[in-house]
């Protein structure tokens, strides 16, 4: 018996749709055991698709493959890693102010490895520390008027998207 397993991705998300492939020629039975837990049936010849929030949930996993038919058993393993879900937040502080006031906007990410951000729909993405404090008087953050920051995040994880409003008066 050579069964053949593969699962794609080999890491991804809580959200992640991870597709495992089972295949073994000649076998009558084969099940897998998910992290060393008792043996679970299965169809020798499957596809299937799992969230990864429904296959382990955060961490390493791995599952063992055995097969059973008149030509012996074998079996093989997986593993697969599923992160954390990516967290994204902004706050500006205060949310209303003057001109000459002091604005303090402070980003806060849980997963990112790589963060950006616009301003006022801007198009241009500008990289920024993903976990970053910024200060400046009104007249230097944004100006008069109503604005609003926008932080993009990317990680292991996913993605995730988040934003801050507040305005500027004389």
């Amino acid at each position: 018996m050579n069964p053949a397993a593969a699962l794609t991705p080999e890491a991804g998300g809580v959200g992640t749709l991870f597709t495992a492939t089972l295949g073994s020629t000649g076998a009558s039975t084969c099940s897998y055991k998910l992290n060393g837990g008792p043996p679970t049936p299965i169809n020798c010849l499957t596809s299937f698709s799992v969230l990864g929030s429904d296959f382990g949930g955060v961490g390493d996993h791995h599952a063992q493959v055995t097969v059973v038919g008149p030509g012996g058993s074998g079996g093989c393993a997986l593993g697969w890693k599923i992160h954390p879900a990516l967290t994204c937040l902004v706050t500006i502080s205060p949310s209303a102010g003057r001109l000459t006031d002091t604005f303090t906007g402070t980003l806060s990410t849980t997963g990112a490895t790589r963060c950006s951000y616009r301003l006022d729909g801007a198009s241009a993405q500008t990289p920024l520390d993903c976990n970053a404090v910024l200060s400046a008087q009104g007249s230097e953050f944004g100006g008069l008027g109503l604005h609003q920051a926008t932080l993009a995040v990317e990680g292991p994880g996913g993605t995730a998207s988040c934003f801050a409003q507040w305005s500027v008066s004389q």
